[in-house]
């Protein structure tokens, strides 16, 4: 058994692995509520798409029960995004941002 296995099988331990497959896990304050950003950084040289969205929706289900309340998504890629996903993030609210935004606004 290696310590993934380990750590999967304790009270908790699928949670606390998945919860760490996140780049990103930000908790956020405004005056009336609480909210958490959660990122994922893709510095492939294809354009990222719909998949790792619909990857980091499934992983969002084991974070901690402490994270609970309005979840923004976030992801960062270095060559772009899929037109299908820039098109749903539009829908959804969920932040693109490129390489070249990043090293822009440095």
């Amino acid at each position: 058994m290696n310590d993934m296995d380990a750590e999967s099988e304790e009270s908790g331990g699928l949670r606390k692995f998945f919860a760490g497959e996140f780049d990103l896990i930000a908790e956020v304050f405004s005056k009336s509520e609480q909210s958490f950003l959660v990122g994922e950084c893709k510095w492939w040289k294809s354009p990222v798409g719909i998949n790792v969205l619909k990857k980091m929706k499934q992983k969002v289900r084991y974070l901690p029960e402490q994270i609970d309340g309005d979840l923004h998504f976030v992801l960062f890629s270095a060559a772009g995004f899929t037109p299908e996903l820039i098109e749903l993030a539009k829908i959804e609210r969920i932040v693109l941002i490129t390489g070249e935004e990043l090293m822009t606004n440095l």
